[in-house]
């Protein structure tokens, strides 16, 4: 029997849950590009070589064994490198867990938008260059992985915020629903930057922001 697979509902519930500081469409864009909802997925970064284990005793063994040689492994739903387990005050074990995996995910991103908000003032494009450092450590090295996560948050059926999408409830059943056309971002004009590259504005508002907490430190996965 495989994995179990988090998503949908199951997966808006626990980000509701266990990543209450990251807007809930972000995360689920991550996930799907970094686990697919599997909570056992292992990414060995030092051996390039990717582990899909059937359940949660095999995942941990498997991670364990490759720790305890010293390999760099990104774990569970939302790959947390085990560079981080110290640091975050977590286990390999807590991170084949969906709930305290998505919690320390966050908490990285969370971090991350903070360091790009410094640069950065306008937040769609922090959100960008976090999304980077999310994946490689740095703000500017992660085009190609902002890329997938923004491909995915188009195609990841979940419920719009309805902060963005204004309407007036129809008092009828026969009276139709008429959205209100959402406001055009204004673009700011940046201070310049030592960026090795420029990502695009984000052109949809799949990609949402939520306020930080307090600064840590950088991403997590390098890109593969």
């Amino acid at each position: 029997m495989g994995a179990v697979i988090v998503a949908g509902t199951a997966l808006a519930t626990l980000l509701t849950t266990c990543a209450p500081n990251v807007a809930p469409s972000t995360m689920v864009a991550i996930v799907a590009v970094e686990s697919s909802g599997n909570p056992y997925v292992l990414h060995d970064n030092t051996s390039h070589r990717s582990y899909a284990p059937r359940d949660y005793a095999n995942a941990l063994a498997t991670a364990q064994a490759l720790i305890r040689q010293g390999h760099s492994v990104d774990v569970g739903i939302a790959q947390v490198n085990s560079g981080n387990f110290a640091v975050l005050h977590t286990t390999v074990g807590d991170m084949h867990d969906p709930c305290p995996n998505l919690r320390v995910a966050s908490r990285i991103l969370a971090d991350n938008y903070a360091d790009a908000r410094a640069v950065f003032p306008e937040p769609g494009r922090a959100l960008w260059h976090a999304i980077s450092a999310y994946n490689t450590g740095s703000l500017y090295a992660g085009k190609a992985y902002v890329d997938r996560v923004v491909a995915a948050a188009s195609r990841v059926p979940i419920v719009p915020s309805i902060l963005l999408h204004r309407t007036e409830f129809a008092p009828h059943r026969s009276a139709p629903f008429v959205a209100a056309t959402p406001p055009k971002p204004v673009r700011k004009i940046e201070r310049p930057r030592p960026a090795k590259f420029a990502f695009a504005m984000p052109n949809s508002e799949s990609l949402a922001v939520t306020s930080p907490p307090n600064k840590h430190e950088p991403g997590i996965n390098a890109e593969r």
